[in-house]
């Protein structure tokens, strides 16, 4: 099931409601529970996939793509996803306030390591 959805999102072939569906993130976090980190890595780069959605998720993209570059080794990708994701988090509820801690603190383990 989960190849059948990646296969409907990267080829575009879905109903216009499907297409502001969390489907992006879901199918990636899945994939990245499976252990399938790379392919969860690409599915979670499928920027701009249903545009009211991709505006509503992209926090969460951010987050989970900047997860899964980092389990990947990907270090200038991880970079680059939690400082999206933290540029659009800069006043968060207080119910995101632990999560945007650790993003951060996530980045600056990544940014000290790098140096």
């Amino acid at each position: 099931a989960l190849d059948r959805l990646e296969a409907l999102l990267r080829t575009g072939n879905y109903g216009r409601e499907f297409g502001t569906t969390p489907a992006v993130p879901f199918l990636a976090r899945q994939r990245r529970l499976r252990g399938e980190f790379e392919r969860g890595l690409a599915v979670a780069r499928m920027r701009g996939l249903g545009t009211s959605f991709y505006l509503q998720m992209r926090p969460a993209l951010f987050k989970e793509e900047g997860d899964l570059a980092a389990l990947v080794g990907d270090t200038a990708g991880a970079i680059d996803a939690y400082t999206r994701y933290l540029n659009l988090r800069t006043d968060p509820d207080p119910e995101l306030r632990p999560q945007v801690d650790s993003v951060r603190m996530a980045l600056d383990g990544l940014l000290k390591g790098s140096e």
